[in-house]
């Protein structure tokens, strides 16, 4: 098993109910060649699983520069054997629930990751900033690491300049039940944030920036510890300028 002992390594325990809809309403979402996962943590080639014999090209983002190390780590090493021993539950759900072609194989899985990745790099999404446009942007756990609304704003509207015509952000914000000391130990990482915004919040914060929500989805299934409500979410560009 490859672990670092850390936040990330719940990917290697059995498959649970909480993952199994981040596949179903975010993953299974994702179109177009060019994708980004912002905020990817550790963990990106894990959600890769159940979108990348579908696309062309994907590029990995995140702030903090151990996450950037840890998963170019993850990916190099990555074949048929890991794949096996640490995800087969997690590929029989996706092939069982339709998510992925279900003749794939471990080997077709690694080998899609491995060639499709082309960037795992350091981003900031409220204040860095590239040329670069995709067709599906990944937000997972990620936009909610924010503190005030303002910032919420500011970086749906920085999200927005990486969207291209017809494009789209898939997200889901993960809200805590209480603020604990190890809610504000998370909040200084920059793994959580003191906004914790609720649904309707969310609607308002969208409707003040560049994007507009086209659906949303508020579920309390979650069952973490502190954390029992989740919003899933899939927005685009209110107007698109080239």
């Amino acid at each position: 098993m490859t672990t670092n002992n850390c936040y990330f390594d719940f990917i290697y325990e059995p498959i649970t109910g909480y993952r199994m809809l981040i596949f179903e309403k975010i993953i299974s979402k994702v179109t177009g060649k060019k994708i980004l996962d912002l905020g990817c943590g550790q963990i990106g080639h894990y959600w890769a699983l159940g979108y990348s014999s579908k696309v062309e090209l994907i590029d990995f983002f995140d702030l903090k520069e151990e996450n950037i190390t840890a998963l170019s780590k993850e990916i190099s090493i990555l074949n048929p054997d890991l794949i096996e021993e640490n995800f087969f539950d997690t590929v029989e759900f996706l092939k069982n629930h339709l998510i992925i072609n279900r003749n794939l194989t471990s080997k077709d899985l690694a080998l899609s990751i491995i060639s499709k990745t082309r960037n795992i790099t350091n981003f900031n999404f409220l204040s860095s900033s590239t040329n670069q446009k995709y067709d599906t942007i990944l937000a997972i756990e990620c936009i909610e690491c924010v503190n005030t609304k303002a910032e919420f704003i500011l970086a749906l509207n920085n999200i927005s300049r990486l969207l291209g015509k017809n494009s789209k952000l898939l997200c889901l914000i993960l809200r805590y039940d209480e603020q604990t000391d190890e809610t504000l130990r998370q909040v200084e990482l920059r793994m959580e944030g003191l906004l914790n915004p609720n649904q309707k919040l969310v609607e308002e914060m969208f409707s003040a920036s560049k994007l507009k929500l086209n659906w949303i989805e508020s579920c309390k299934e979650i069952n973490l510890y502190n954390y029992s409500e989740g919003i899933f979410l899939e927005a685009e560009l209110k107007s698109f300028k080239p």
